[in-house]
């Protein structure tokens, strides 16, 4: 339930960096490792004065850990790894200041004598509950880590959960897009059936917080928020921008069609639409009368863009609206990031439907990895939108709201993501390309990585 780490002023200067910035901690203990719950646990980083004697034990961050008995790496011992820190600011909770009772000082006490050690399960939710009865903010906290460590699992065997799954990986898409960290929407409980995907986060409570809960109940202008047009909305922000993802649908989940991404750049006026397609177990979907209608309404949408003028609207192409091969594994499967698949063009499709590569036994024909020749992969399809070379030209944000009614009318569940800022094209590619090259940077440091407490 709760893992105790305990680092040195000396130490905490030395790992400000991982601590603060790569928001990850590892620690070396012995081989086999301090007996304790187990599963996942909540991780409490306290830093000890300069003076031994007498300092006490300040708490600076919490996180988790996934796998309480590490990892082997050496003959001697096992490295526990501590993932989504997040600081504690300036509260100043101490060990030595929180209301506990004997057994469960004595336990904590005797854990911040090493540099990792777990508690017993009692004294464990002993500490967390003095945490929450401290500061609301620790107890947002607290459930916020909770949420990742039990966060539902989804199954294609239930309508709501196949029409989550595609939601779910949309809302990861856009954060992919516009440079957010999807770390900050990991903690997610199952709502109830007919509501959205986004109605399950639990909200990221740090100061620096992707995701601020007070929106909840705020919607577009416009956008009227009732049980038949379900509205949630999450907001990531940086400072300087800002990406509102909204959810929108107005059939039940057992008559809806599917998923729709809808991403929408404010300041150069574009947006990029995914319509999601799920992959059976064999990997494929059969192309049928539905499809193809489906695919004429989208040839539809991506009509509506107008020519570039400036050198800003100028894209690769007129596509702006893509399908999304995805696939998820049967069953209850932890989930991944993204969902592996294959992004189609629109105007791609028409080309592909007479390949006779398509065609199955039976006369039938399917698209799938086995008969699409050409395809764009996640990473190929999310540097594209990123920085702003597919997207429609010249949309309004009127235009915007009639296209998300429309296509919530047809029977598609639709996230909407709406990146608001001032950033021009010029300066959202430069953004870009300075992330990259850091990313490059972090991977070629040998350094990186590595045990980060000695």
């Amino acid at each position: 339930m709760v893992y105790v780490f305990s680092l040195t002023a000396h130490q905490r200067r030395s790992t400000k960096v991982a601590l603060d910035l790569d928001q990850v901690l590892t620690a070396n203990v012995p081989d086999p490792p301090p007996s304790g719950p187990h599963g996942g646990q909540v991780a409490l980083v306290f830093v000890r004065g300069e003076d031994q004697g007498q300092a006490e034990h300040v708490l600076t961050h919490m996180g988790i850990v996934q796998r309480p008995s590490g990892t082997k790496v050496a003959s001697v011992g096992r490295r526990v790894k501590v993932e989504y820190l997040r600081g504690t600011g300036a509260l100043g909770a101490t060990a030595e200041g929180l209301a506990l009772g004997y057994a469960a000082r004595e336990d904590l006490r005797s854990a911040l004598r090493y540099p990792a050690h777990p508690l017993q399960e009692d004294s464990g939710g002993a500490v967390l509950g003095a945490l929450r009865q401290q500061h609301p903010y620790f107890a947002r906290l607290i459930e916020w880590l909770s949420g990742i460590l039990n966060s539902a699992r989804l199954d294609n065997a239930r309508p709501a959960d196949r029409l989550w799954r595609q939601e779910r990986d949309a809302l990861h898409v856009a954060l992919r897009i516009s440079g957010f960290p999807a770390e900050a929407v990991d903690a997610w409980q199952r709502p109830a059936e007919g509501e959205p995907y986004l109605a399950g986060l639990i909200p990221d409570p740090t100061e620096q917080s992707l995701i601020e809960h007070d929106v909840r109940a705020s919607v577009p202008d416009g956008w009227a928020r009732d049980s038949a047009n379900r509205t949630d909305i999450t907001v990531a922000t940086d400072g300087q921008r800002r990406l509102e993802v909204t959810n929108i649908n107005a059939t039940p989940v057992e008559a809806r069609l599917g998923a729709d991404l809808l991403y929408y750049h404010e300041n150069t006026r574009s947006f990029t639409l995914v319509q999601y397609k799920k992959l059976n177990r064999d990997k494929f979907v059969r192309v049928d009368d539905r499809l193809l209608s489906q695919v004429d309404r989208l040839a539809d949408v991506a009509g509506r863009s107008r020519q570039a003028a400036t050198p800003e609207e100028w894209r690769l192409g007129t596509d702006s609206c893509f399908v999304k091969l995805a696939h998820w594994p049967d069953g209850g499967a932890a989930e991944q990031r993204l969902a592996p698949g294959m992004y189609l063009p629109v105007s791609y499709l028409p080309l592909l439907l007479e390949d006779p590569r398509l065609l199955g036994e039976g006369g039938g024909r399917r698209l799938g990895y086995d008969t699409v020749p050409r395809y764009l992969t996640n990473s190929q399809f999310i540097d594209l939108v990123k920085d702003g070379l597919v997207g429609t030209v010249g949309t309004t944000a009127e235009n915007l709201r009639d296209l998300v009614q429309r296509r919530a009318q047809q029977g598609f569940g639709v996230v909407v993501a709406a990146e608001r800022g001032v950033e021009t094209a010029e300066q959202r590619q430069e953004r870009n390309r300075v992330r990259s090259q850091r990313r490059r940077s972090s991977a070629a440091d040998p350094v990186r990585g590595q045990e980060r407490l000695l």
